[in-house]
């Protein structure tokens, strides 16, 4: 009789072990010091079946790396494109398969006697064995329904206790005959407990149940996968019944109190740390002082520093605690986590890999992708499509958003994107609103000119305007007085956002608010029906164009383009001008025209050089000071264009006939990454002589300026240098960022 061989399903994506699979397929997973996997290896070995085959698709190559060169056993891999359910991805095994074969999945841990199982198959001569368990809560297996020749005649998948009628269920541990392919569809998607198994009982075949004695549980949340550690480190496991204080053969540096049971990995490295009971450490940990742990599964490569605290939760790979951090009850620490100092981290909450948790923030809920990825700046939020399903996500971002303004709020829509897709975008971010007590005065659609207008106009507490970026959801969040969040409102946000801080109170109101546009659009209209003829071609809004009196000058007519969020600018061959030659033109005109300019800090010096010259007056502002206000004209393309256009009709001039009464400059602009860490290296830069501290570092030279503003999410800087001349501007970037890259 031939050898059985074994079909090992490795292809799920763990979703309801995430964020432990986040990063790690779910055959990969840790258990007590080996992935998961490894244990179902040793299982068939221990059952003399030496020849395997794994089918993979999540992170499939991960575990062919993982498990490729184990000795003992012969292994072959299927991959699939797509998933095909478990029967469909036995289907692609069918030339390795010989004669009779075992179905296992690669995520589960079990001691079950298979040879047991193997003769019981053979000896009921049936198509299919299905090996069963018993257990006390069958809710989420499958529940099957056996008669006293032990032929199944019932599958439940799932039930409610309504419909629990039997506490042996399946594990999902297949024994079949060769003829079982008879019944499974090639290349379509087929699983045996909804499909094969109730096709195979409609027809009358006999399918068999095994009653396996021994420990099996399936990780497939969280809670099992610490129930199943919890019943390793307690000997249930027969052949992992060696698990002691310490793992054999292990090197520790530590002087820590282990309270046993207990299973620690090697290289541990711990000062007067407390561990135990029910603990397991990964290989390479880092424990510091006073650091508590208990009933925790720490992964590999772990740092905890002084006075922090882990109780009946996960730490994940290369997670790193700083000092005073606790870990609540049930919590997950997603791989390369950075938790800041005295953190509080409250039961069941779950930090995904990668965030960037800040120094005494109070964690209640889930983040899920961080404000690191969610990455607010400068009033913005930019959402890539696959978050933007996450309605969780907009409704905290509502919710947040409100219980900052804590008045009324405008919401609005770009008019230029297709504000149906955005509904149920705008409908999740309004339910958290109003979940917060706070009222909503919908303005419909409105380009961010007019929203900012009514903003600021009306009264409203603040605004939150929706529109379409590069494919990206972009929200901006804008303060009572219609601009972006400073960074005060900004900290004010990501608190409330990541620490879900919410009380349910009574809903607020929803009302429409309609017929701003109109009013704008009067207002800039009658200031444009006073301008004299505009030697340009312009394309604009329609309430700009039907009051604008334009002439062309054949010879050097150039071409004005006036959007929402862009004023572009190109001469009479179709040359675009820099971007930041047209803020200073813009910004010049309304000086000239007004006696005075308010621009962001970020402009170029050469405005400031412009009001020198030309007598009028120029102050710079951020979003933190207190007459951040006078930025509105600045920060409104429409309004920039009406003070060019104004500018051009009042003197005759053309765009390019302006930018030549501006002092002479040119700017280069350059992104670095850097090894070293953005404090230590604004800290050098804060010492450089000349330098000027108001929003990222500017430096003057004798050559031109150099203004260097660290990125908020990468460990980056961007730079910015102004000279008279392309070559001095493009040496002064190079030099810095060198400088910056040491």
């Amino acid at each position: 009789m031939k050898k059985l061989k074994a079909v090992i399903l490795a292809g799920g994506a763990g979703t309801r072990l995430k964020p432990l699979t986040c990063d790690t397929p779910k055959p990969l997973v840790p258990v007590c010091g080996s992935p998961c996997i490894y244990y179902i290896l040793n299982l068939l070995k221990t059952h003399v079946i030496d020849e395997a085959c794994i089918t993979l698709q999540y992170k499939g190559a991960e575990i062919e790396r993982a498990v490729k060169n184990t000795e003992e056993l012969s292994l072959h891999f299927v991959t699939e494109n797509e998933p095909l359910g478990t029967a469909g991805s036995v289907s692609n095994c069918k030339k390795f398969i010989d004669g009779e074969f075992l179905v296992i999945c690669g995520d589960c841990i079990c001691d079950f006697n298979l040879t047991e199982a193997t003769e019981f198959h053979r000896k009921h001569g049936g198509l299919a064995t299905v090996i069963l368990t018993k257990v006390k809560e069958p809710l989420e297996y499958g529940v099957a329904v056996t008669n006293e020749s032990n032929k199944i005649v019932r599958f439940i998948e799932k039930p409610s206790w309504s419909r629990v009628y039997s506490d042996t269920v399946n594990t999902g541990i297949y024994i079949f005959s060769k003829e079982i392919f008879n019944y499974i569809p090639e290349n379509e998607f087929c699983d045996f407990s909804k499909d094969v198994f109730p096709k195979l009982l409609e027809n009358g075949i006999s399918i068999y149940g095994y009653l396996a004695k021994g420990y099996w549980c399936d990780i497939g949340n969280i809670s099992s996968y610490m129930n199943c550690t919890k019943d390793i480190l307690d000997g249930k496991l027969k052949f992992r019944a060696n698990i002691k204080a310490l793992a054999q053969n292990n090197t520790h540096d530590t002087n820590a109190v282990i309270k046993e049971p207990v299973f620690i990995g090697e290289n541990l490295s711990a000062d007067g740390t407390i561990i135990g009971p029910y603990s397991v450490i990964g290989r390479d940990c880092v424990l510091g002082k006073n650091v508590r742990i208990e009933n925790s599964i720490l992964f590999d490569g772990v740092t905890m520093e002084d006075g922090s605290s882990a109780r009946n939760c996960i730490i994940c790979k290369n997670a790193v605690l700083k000092k005073g951090v606790s870990v609540g009850e049930h919590c997950v620490i997603g791989a390369d986590s950075e938790i800041g100092k005295d953190v509080i981290i409250s039961a069941g909450a779950k930090i995904y890999p990668k965030n960037i948790i800040p120094e005494y923030t109070f964690i209640k809920s889930s983040v899920i992708d961080g404000l690191t990825d969610i990455n607010l700046e400068n009033g913005r939020i930019i959402l890539k499509t696959d978050k933007i399903r996450d309605n969780s996500v907009l409704l905290r971002i509502g919710t947040a958003f409100a219980s900052v303004i804590k008045k009324d709020i405008a919401i609005g829509i770009d008019p230029n994107n297709n504000s149906k897709d955005l509904m149920s975008s705008v409908l999740a971010i309004c339910s958290g609103i109003m979940s917060a007590a706070t009222g909503i005065f919908d303005l419909g659609e409105c380009d961010i000119n007019i929203f900012s207008y009514a903003v600021r106009e009306y009264g409203f507490g603040g605004g939150l305007h929706i529109g379409e970026e590069q494919d990206n959801t972009v929200l901006t969040l804008l303060d009572r007085d219609g601009l972006p969040f400073g960074r005060e409102k900004e900290r004010s946000f990501e608190s409330a956002f990541t620490s879900g801080e919410f009380e349910p109170v009574k809903s607020g109101d929803f009302r429409s608010f309609k017929g701003v546009e109109k009013i704008y659009e009067k207002r800039f209209s009658e200031k444009i029906e006073t301008l004299e003829p505009v030697y340009a071609f312009v394309s604009a809004p329609n309430f700009i164009l039907k009051n604008l009196n334009t002439k062309q000058k054949k010879e050097n007519s150039e071409y004005i383009y006036i959007m929402p969020h862009r004023l572009i600018v190109q001469t009479k061959d179709r040359e675009a001008y820099d971007d930041d030659l047209i803020k200073c033109v813009t910004a010049f005109c309304c000086g000239m025209n007004e006696g005075e300019v308010f621009i962001p800090y970020n402009y170029p010096t050469a405005v400031d050089a412009a009001a020198k010259k030309y007598g009028f007056r120029c102050k710079r502002l951020t979003l933190e000071d207190k007459d951040r206000v006078k930025l509105y004209k600045m920060t409104d393309t429409y309004y920039r264009a009406l003070c060019l256009l104004n500018f051009m009709a009042k003197h005759g001039l053309t765009f390019g006939e302006i930018a030549k009464s501006m002092p002479v400059f040119t700017s280069r602009r350059r992104e670095i990454e850097v090894t070293s860490d953005k404090a230590t290296i604004m800290r050098a830069l804060s010492a450089v002589k000349g330098r000027e501290l108001v929003e990222g570092v500017r430096i003057r030279e004798s050559g031109g300026t150099v203004l260097i503003i660290p990125q908020k999410i990468k460990n980056a800087f961007s730079i910015c240098a102004e000279s008279e001349d392309s070559e001095t501007a493009a040496e002064l970037c190079d030099f810095y960022a060198k400088k910056l890259k040491k």
